[in-house]
């Protein structure tokens, strides 16, 4: 997407490291009504159905999916992770990013248009808009 370029010198972006305010910065570029937030229990199919409801309610569609939903626990000294940490991991890095690439996939169908979904590996800010 390119913006006008008198848009990119309004304001300043956020710091390094600063997620919130670089999704603030970028939203306010492409103006209040181009980008939605929601909480969501990735690990639920329900709660994700809703956010894609949501969506489609307030957009009208689906267009892509950037999917970036991962986690990685820090072993202990010994290179050993938790239970726990093994389990929350493949909940998110596994059945997370499945039940949400087959949830848009459902809208995707029944909507009939083109469109992708995006499976990233790395930080979603480190793109560009």
């Amino acid at each position: 997407m390119r913006l006008p370029r008198d848009l990119w010198h309004e304001q300043t972006p956020p710091a390094d490291g600063d997620e919130l305010g670089l999704l603030r910065y970028r939203s306010n570029l492409l103006g209040a009504d181009a980008v939605a937030s929601c909480a969501v229990d990735i690990s639920s199919r329900d709660s994700i159905r809703c956010m894609f409801q949501d969506t489609v309610r307030r957009f009208g569609g689906l267009d892509i999916i950037v999917n970036t939903v991962a986690v990685f626990p820090s072993p202990d000294s010994a290179g050993r992770i938790t239970d726990a940490q093994w389990h929350s991991t493949l909940t998110l890095n596994v059945t997370a990013n499945y039940l949400l690439a087959d949830e848009a996939a459902a809208v995707l169908d029944v909507q009939q248009t083109p469109a992708s979904i995006l499976r990233q590996r790395g930080h979603p800010w480190a793109m560009g808009i």
